[in-house]
């Protein structure tokens, strides 16, 4: 009996010591974790430097292009017969038409959980004539045209003129506006999450509401 009770004294001690070091050692794991950035914490306000970061990933953001084949006639200014060149030029040529990342603008509601996102209007980017599909008729070069190299590359530069002018005519604006406000939603899907975005196509009213945030900003820290 005497060797049972000090063993069973024995046992229920050891015990004792097991539970305190898992109370221990679970106390110590909970402080820790909840330290930690993610727990209990309320998350980092989001801010416009945020949205700039995400979107700076291009200084420019193509929403449209348009590929079609087109025809341009040149003529220049020289004395007839002598150094005139006339021609037509057909040609295959591609336009592309975007915004400036650079010119888009942000402004961050953190009570109301609303970014607001300022875009500008699309503009041609790039106009690019494919130096192979040109195809030149009724070439007039005389003999005693010393400038047929310049008259060539007028005719290449009169060919972007005519593709961004006929470009212009399909609306590729218009069709860039529409998919840009699109692609931002896409980019900025990760870094707002939890808010929801509100476009402005127009500067004054977007730093209109841009000065109410940071006015409302202002008077809560206060």
């Amino acid at each position: 009996m005497k060797e049972r009770q000090t063993k069973s004294g024995f046992s229920f001690v050891k015990w004792v010591i097991i539970l305190v070091l898992i109370l221990a050692i679970c106390l110590v794991t909970f402080f820790c974790i909840k330290s930690l950035p993610i727990f209990g914490q309320e998350k980092a306000s989001l801010s416009s430097s945020n949205i700039v970061t995400a979107l700076q990933t291009s200084s420019e953001l193509i929403t449209s292009k348009v590929n079609f084949r087109g025809i341009a006639k040149y003529s220049d200014e020289g004395v007839p017969v002598i150094n005139k060149g006339d021609f037509v030029m057909v040609y295959t040529a591609t336009v592309k038409a975007g915004i400036d990342i650079d010119k888009v603008k942000s402004a961050v509601d953190n009570q109301n959980k609303i970014v607001y996102i300022y875009l500008p209007d699309a503009e041609v980017l790039d106009v690019k004539v494919n130096n192979d599909s040109v195809e030149f008729y009724n070439k007039s070069f005389v003999l005693f045209n010393s400038d047929e190299k310049s008259d060539t590359a007028d005719a290449l530069h009169l060919a972007e003129e005519d593709a961004k002018s006929d470009a212009l005519e399909t609306g590729i604006l218009e069709l860039a506006n529409q998919h840009s406000k699109t692609l931002i939603k896409g980019i900025l899907e990760g870094v707002v999450d939890g808010y929801s975005m509100e476009f402005f196509d127009s500067l004054d009213l977007f730093q209109k509401k841009a000065s109410q945030i940071e006015s409302a900003s202002s008077d809560s820290a206060n």
